[in-house]
């Protein structure tokens, strides 16, 4: 027999001036950005955790740089659509106010991989 009398939690995360981020599960983290122009999130690489943002409203632009071979790209991605984050590619994310996007990582979120790299093109 199940009890079904404490299914409901209150996930974890933390919210700034620039975004609230909510911990949907140990990987799963949703992002939502202040209606603010002009946000930067980002500016690091990470050597082991891959990490993928799947955009649900609004809309992110979004800069790579390979930390090794300085090779650099930029995309603009919008509802539906996916970008994944290389390891060693440092990583700039240029959301619209209001954007909203899930990112995921794998393994779990590790603060000690967050290598900061500063883009500046």
């Amino acid at each position: 027999m199940t009890d079904l009398t404490n299914l409901i939690s209150r996930p974890g995360g933390h919210k700034d001036s620039r975004r609230e981020i909510i911990d949907v599960t140990p990987r799963v983290k949703k992002f939502t950005v202040a209606d603010m122009t002009g946000l930067e999130l980002g500016h690091h690489y990470h050597a082991r955790t891959n990490e993928l943002f799947h955009v649900l409203e609004g809309q992110m632009r979004i800069k790579f740089e390979d930390i090794n071979t300085k090779q650099r790209m930029e995309y603009v991605v919008t509802p539906g659509q996916n970008v994944t984050v290389p390891l060693y590619v440092a990583h700039l994310v240029l959301p619209t106010p209001n954007a909203v996007f899930l990112g995921e990582v794998h393994p779990e979120f590790d603060r000690e991989d967050l290598n900061p790299y500063k883009i500046t093109w």
